[in-house]
């Protein structure tokens, strides 16, 4: 179905929206995605404006995206979705409800164990955001546990961790902003104890400051003003090239904003921290989702532009990873860097191995080592011959070229 500019008049409960749009894949799930988030209503008045092969299409787009679950849980039983892609929305809310019901009650068992011992604890990410401004916690998809510690109690949670059974892969190597990762023995959730959550830069926020701007919700359970959350869920992004999901960055945000997180108090926040760029370009990319008050100031429109392409691309699967990141990096190398490159990515710490594969066994780390090196060289060598699959090539492209306007 090839694009066209269409008149859409339509009421979602008594708003009227009145666009001049391009009726894309992307259009449309923006448009359906500001219904839910924005204006807090089902969508299905938008839905009924466009016809059903655009609603089969946004559907495939969605799935694409990894959203369907979000569709399950505001379309299911409205008969507005084609019989199959009900179906199998359906289905994928019901995936979606089985995995949160097991990532809650880890993450319930972590908090209780850190209660017990009296240590303060601020959940991050999907841990935070999927009890505080989600409509249903099953809408955010969370992968492991991440938390910020005092500093001073973060080797004595660790040792409490270690002291119950949980798994030490990388033999205590401590990361960028948080401390070795620790994985269960009966779950495999992975827990990140952070010490910061912000790259070091010359106005970072530190420890300290991150502390004293949290308050106390019960217990020992704090939480971060939503304007940090939101600042720091960008740098976050920005930091991962947006490698798996940006979409999700989108939800987080404008759910943030949904919930009352201040636009003024972001944009001071991102002033402090030297994101205020990003935050205006995410304004602009996505003027059409945010609500009004979130107007930009001062855009590059080309990097405005390529962050909305990028984050509205397909993403690779996290098993494609390293295929990305070769296409991104390799090919603008000299032979010198390209060797360099190569050595470095081909023979990565045995370590990662063990949480990337979820490997339990020292004896299985070598089989999984070898295939990782057969992996990678097969790789190269596509890349040698530039036959690297065209979905990841154009992720990786869209990726350099926000990197490239963000250096500028």
């Amino acid at each position: 179905m090839g694009k066209r500019i269409r008149f859409i008049c339509f009421n979602c409960n008594n708003i009227l929206l009145t666009n001049l749009m391009t009726l894309s894949p992307q259009n449309a799930l923006l448009q359906l995605l500001r219904c839910w988030i924005i204006e807090k209503n089902d969508g299905t008045g938008f839905l009924r404006s466009i016809s059903q092969p655009e609603i089969m299409e946004l559907c495939e787009y969605a799935r694409q995206l990894h959203l369907t679950h979000w569709f399950g849980y505001f379309l299911h039983g409205k008969n507005i979705l084609p019989e199959e892609h009900e179906q199998y929305c359906a289905r994928g809310y019901q995936v979606a409800l089985g995995v949160d019901m097991r990532r809650d009650a880890d993450f319930k068992l972590i908090c209780r164990k850190l209660e017990n011992a009296g240590i303060d604890y601020i959940p991050l990410k999907g841990n935070f955001l999927a009890y505080s401004v989600y409509p249903a916690s099953t809408l955010r998809v969370r992968a492991d546990v991440d938390l910020l510690l005092r500093e001073k109690d973060l080797q004595r949670a660790w040792q409490l961790f270690r002291n119950d059974g949980w798994l030490d892969p990388e033999n205590g190597r401590q990361h960028t902003l948080h401390i070795a990762p620790l994985i269960s023995p009966k779950t495999n959730i992975i827990l990140e104890l952070h010490f910061n959550i912000f790259r070091k830069q010359k106005h970072a926020p530190d420890n300290a400051d991150l502390w004293s701007w949290s308050t106390v919700k019960s217990g020992h359970l704090y939480q971060l003003p939503f304007e940090v959350v939101f600042i720091y869920l960008l740098d976050s992004a920005l930091r991962d090239n947006f490698q798996f999901n940006g979409i999700k960055l989108l939800l987080d945000t404008g759910l943030l904003i949904g919930a009352g997180a201040d636009i003024a108090k972001i944009r001071q926040l991102a002033a402090e921290t030297g994101l205020d760029r990003e935050v205006e370009l995410l304004f602009c990319a996505f003027n059409d989702f945010y609500p009004e008050k979130c107007q930009p100031l001062n855009v590059d429109q080309k990097a405005a532009d390529a962050l909305r392409r990028l984050v509205l691309l397909p993403p690779p699967a996290k098993n494609e990873s390293h295929e990305l990141l070769l296409s991104r990096d390799f090919n603008g190398m000299n032979a010198k860097g390209k060797t360099a490159f190569i050595i470095k990515h081909l023979f990565a710490p045995k370590s990662e191995l063990v949480t990337r594969y979820r490997i339990k066994h020292q004896l299985a780390i070598p089989f999984f080592y070898g295939v990782d090196l057969l992996r990678k060289a097969l790789i190269f060598k596509q890349l040698k011959h530039r036959k690297t699959n065209n979905s990841i090539s154009e992720f990786a492209q869209a990726q350099k070229n926000l990197s490239d306007f963000l250096k500028r």
